[in-house]
């Protein structure tokens, strides 16, 4: 049987054991972030296990060596917390490593233990805002202007990016639109945009289909970097063009009249008129884009119509195209008399 004498020398010994293990193991980096892929990022952050600086110098020297191609600062925020602020965020392509200085110890004199490197990319060209916008309305060779956090190289594009037509089952390649098409459809839609692509599908959409532009995974930057998750844009292609015939009729189920007369009203007709015509801003434009023109209408404010003269019909369809246009006449025409 165990005397307590016995007992607490055992104990003794289990303490200076415990207490010259604890001496033995050196500082590490508890947490690093951010590490692998990320598209946007601002600050680097390292936690140490242990004090490594001193409360309140703020001289002491920084804790890595750091190779990446957007320049930053590093500084002490706390004895333990190391943080790497970039002047910019890093661009789609870049890879960033931070090495831990060999000469680093702590207040405590401990070297460095485990892991000393830590590295990130922020991943391939991903697509940070589309023209037009995804859920809105396209034509049937609509042309996608997208800006991305990065340059994409036009090879990956044709290879990685795709359109998706409802009930279709194949793939339909994209093509890149370039020289001065592009040039014109960037100065009005992307002008302030730095890495942009305009593309469209490669074929003819077929009307009233519901279609998705896939910015697939394995599109690459110039350096080698390619995205690694999909994303996919959604829309709609507009309905086709239609018409209507019209007659005088004894009642809504007769033929028509024969003495009387028969027209094919067509929207195309007045699709140029001064009364299917509106001047928008450049934020109204840039907003309405593709949209169809009664879902936008329901986004402005209430007295969007009046300054603009558009009638307040229940329905913007083509049936009610004609009776449209006509009370839109005498709006601008009552308008224009107020100014003169």
């Amino acid at each position: 049987m165990r005397t307590l004498k016995t007992v607490l020398r055992w104990a003794g010994w289990s303490l200076a054991a415990a207490a010259f293990a604890g001496a033995a193991q050196g500082a590490g980096v508890q947490m690093f972030s951010p590490q692998g892929e990320i598209s946007i990022v601002r600050q680097a952050r390292a936690v140490f296990s242990e004090p490594m600086v001193r409360l309140g110098d703020s001289g002491a020297a920084d804790a890595f060596e750091v190779d990446c191609p957007t320049a930053g600062k590093g500084r002490w925020v706390d004895p333990k917390t190391w943080v790497y602020d970039f002047e910019r965020v890093p661009r789609a392509g870049a890879r960033c490593t931070f090495r831990l200085k060999t000469a680093l110890r702590s207040v405590a004199g401990n070297a460095i233990e485990g892991s000393t490197r830590y590295e990130f990319t922020t991943g391939g060209p991903a697509i940070v805002r589309a023209v037009p916008s995804d859920g809105n309305r396209i034509a049937d060779n609509q042309a996608f202007i997208v800006s991305l956090t990065g340059t994409a190289r036009s090879d990956s594009i044709l290879q990685r990016a795709w359109c998706r037509v409802e009930g279709l089952g194949e793939r339909i390649a994209v093509r890149l639109i370039e020289g001065a098409d592009r040039d014109l459809l960037v100065k009005r839609y992307a002008s302030r945009e730095t890495d942009v692509s305009v593309l469209t599908c490669a074929r003819t959409l077929p009307p009233d289909a519901a279609v998705e532009l896939v910015w697939d995974a394995g599109i690459a930057t110039p350096s080698g970097i390619t995205t690694r998750k999909a994303q996919v844009l959604k829309y709609k292609v507009r309905a086709a063009f239609s018409g209507s015939l019209s007659c005088l009729r004894e009642n809504s189920n007769a033929p028509c009249t024969p003495l009387g007369d028969v027209r094919i009203e067509f929207y195309i007709a007045n699709f140029n008129s001064l009364v299917n015509l509106e001047f928008l801003s450049q934020n109204e434009n840039v907003s309405k884009n593709a949209t169809m023109f009664d879902s936008w209408l329901g986004t402005r404010d209430t007295a969007f119509c009046s300054r603009h003269t558009i009638p307040t019909n229940k329905a913007y369809t083509f049936d009610d195209f004609e009776e449209f246009i006509g009370e839109r006449a005498i709006l601008i025409a009552k308008a224009l008399k107020h100014l003169a």
